[in-house]
């Protein structure tokens, strides 16, 4: 069908003002350009044309009233399309306003006080070998959080037994005749090198004739550190708070990063003084991990017996400053819901929102930069989901611990040849044929976001995370290599939440910045059209709705429930979220309980709770 536009000089003249980066810093441009009418020619509009995408992207090179253009602005006249109003009432058939639900409880009510959050005031100390001692047993290393004024920064520092000269020497002795007697793999037999090394360490203080004045324990200690466990580092792993070990080169403190968002990053008081002792840790991880590492091929991915992931480069000209390695820490206990609401992540009415969608098998998909709580969140979520419900989840890196028995867990496998190669593709693909009710996706990074969204659009329930700051970048993200996914997909998805890692002062916090509902895909302009539902506020660390969910509509539409029995659905779901923080039931295993009595004895859990 041909259309035949009206002559170029008969457009309407209008005035653009367009911001524009340069060396010198931003400029505005006023423009005026002519414009097609609207009636001959829809124009160009926003992939996001809820009520926040009116706002320009500060993160955008070109800032105008039109879709931004990938590629640098041409020479000559600006080819510019104003966006036309758009009409989205084939799309928004109402909403539901979201109810006023229980306050999300104060910090001191979940078992927290204002000197934790005060920065100079900190000062924490706990057991880390062993981590839980019983009465009377002895601790070997502790670890002590707290403010140095000097530095002007918290620290994390590991308290170990000091040793005299005289027990020094003996120790650097026992350690030479201990690796003199050693002739296993420590990376095969860990289990039973404890008590392979005691045996060994009891031959050396004999050897030696250690005198009643010798701390034995302390040198036992030592050697079964060094020789077991990860020598210097052994005292951080066993620390079930620590999210990732970084050790950035020789001479420079290790850093680790704190599961408490408001602590974060912090530097330790353990270094690798000289060259040598740091390749030999480096090649140390290797071997526990199964592999090997040399000058040649300098790169180390693997991961520990206990799951930790573990990114180590050896000194070579590809590391500058020497060796370096990164530990993702595997961890026994997830964060969970309720540790969503003791770090203001988000509130309760947010939390009963993500609840009450992902029991009526909406997809959700966590977006947010490096380090900003992805996986943490993607876990919480998790819980969410009915205990009789089937779970697949896959994963390159074991990091989801869930409470549910009827869940799959998968891993992709990345061995030394091709031949033995399982990505997260052909997992995805083959967990078609396990009719999973949910299927958790730990990130999404190429053409696995093909199957994933194919199965959203065939009934499977999909939670996964991927990296992308904002609406429009993860649009691009997703419609670009290596993901490739056509615009039409992305209408499957029901909720986006962004997260963010923000700094107040001195302190790091993460944020729950944006939830945007996709409600279809217009054809004629290629575009997804949302509904942005909560937003946060930085100037005063709280959420609002900004508007009705349409999703909320669409189940009351498709299960006929009605908008009251909606909300009060919802409202129990925050009392219960509100009871589990202020009894502070942070363990996902019996938070997981709290949530199964929920499913299976409502009233008797609500019972409960209203007269505790």
């Amino acid at each position: 069908m041909k259309i035949k536009l009206a002559k170029k000089e008969a457009w309407p003249e209008k005035t653009v003002l367009i911001s524009m980066k340069t060396s010198t810093g931003l400029k505005k441009i006023r423009l005026k350009v002519k414009t097609q009418p609207a009636k001959e020619q829809p124009g160009i509009i926003s992939q996001d044309i809820s009520p926040h995408s009116s706002q320009p992207d500060s993160s955008s090179e070109f800032r105008g009233y039109s879709t931004p253009p990938a590629a640098a602005l041409p020479a000559g006249p600006i080819p510019v399309i104003l966006t036309e109003d758009y009409d989205m009432k084939e799309f928004v058939k109402g909403g539901i306003k979201i109810p006023e639900t229980a306050e999300s409880p104060t910090i001191e009510s979940v078992g927290m006080t204002e000197e934790t959050i005060e920065m100079r005031r900190i000062n924490i100390t706990y057991p880390l070998i062993p981590s839980e001692p019983k009465k009377g047993e002895r601790v070997f290393a502790y670890a002590h959080i707290y403010f140095n004024p000097k530095i002007n920064e918290i620290v994390y520092d590991i308290v170990e037994p000091q040793l005299d000269e005289k027990s020094s020497a003996l120790l650097r002795e026992i350690k030479e005749y201990v690796q003199e007697k050693i002739d296993v793999n420590f990376g095969e037999v860990r289990g039973d090198a404890t008590s392979y090394i005691k045996k060994i360490f009891e031959g050396a203080l004999s050897y030696f004739r250690a005198g009643p004045d010798v701390d034995v324990d302390v040198l036992m200690y030592y050697v079964i550190r060094d020789f077991v466990g990860l020598e210097k580092i052994e005292p951080l792993l066993k620390d079930k708070q620590i999210e990732d070990i970084s050790c950035d080169g020789m001479n420079i403190p290790i850093f680790i990063y704190h599961r408490d968002p408001r602590l974060g990053s912090m530097r330790t008081n353990i270094k690798f003084s000289d060259k040598d002792s740091l390749d030999s840790f480096a090649n140390k991880l290797a071997e526990r991990c199964g592999k090997l590492i040399s000058v040649a091929k300098p790169l180390l991915d693997g991961a520990l017996p206990d799951g930790s992931r573990v990114q180590a480069t050896l000194s070579s000209d590809v590391a500058m400053h020497g060796s370096n390695f990164t530990i993702r820490m595997f961890t026994e206990k997830p964060l969970t819901p309720v540790d969503m609401v003791k770090f203001g992540t988000c509130d309760l009415k947010m939390l009963s929102y993500f609840w009450y969608l992902i029991e009526h098998n909406q997809s959700l998909l966590i977006s947010g930069g490096t380090a900003t709580g992805k996986t943490s969140l993607l876990n919480a979520l998790s819980l969410f989901i009915k205990p009789q419900m089937k779970i697949v989840s896959i994963e390159d890196t074991p990091e989801l611990r869930l409470p549910h028995s009827h869940w799959i867990s998968e891993v992709a496998r990345t061995p030394l040849s091709e031949e033995g190669k399982v990505d997260m593709f052909e997992l995805l693909r083959e967990s078609l044929r396990q009719r999973p009710d949910y299927i958790i996706v730990g990130e999404v990074r190429g053409r696995e976001a093909y199957v994933l969204f194919q199965q959203m659009a065939v009934g499977h329930a999909g939670l996964s995370t991927i990296h992308a700051e904002n609406f429009n970048k993860l649009m691009d993200r997703l419609s670009t290599p290596p993901i490739s996914l056509p615009i039409g997909l992305i209408q499957n998805l029901d909720v986006i939440i962004f997260v963010k890692r923000v700094k107040y002062g001195r302190v790091y916090k993460r944020r729950i910045s944006s939830v945007i509902e996709i409600l279809g895909y217009d054809r004629r302009s290629n575009s997804v059209v949302s509904n942005e539902v909560f937003r946060w506020n930085p100037k005063n660390d709280s959420y609002t709705v900004v508007n009705k969910s349409s999703l909320l509509k669409k189940i009351s539409e498709t299960t006929g429930a009605s908008e009251e029995e909606i909300n009060e659905d919802i409202k129990r779901k925050s009392n219960v979220l509100k009871w589990s923080a202020e009894k502070n039931l942070n363990d996902y295993q019996k938070l997981g309980s709290v949530f199964n009595l929920f499913y299976t004895a409502p009233e008797f859990l609500l019972q409960r709770i209203e007269y505790a």
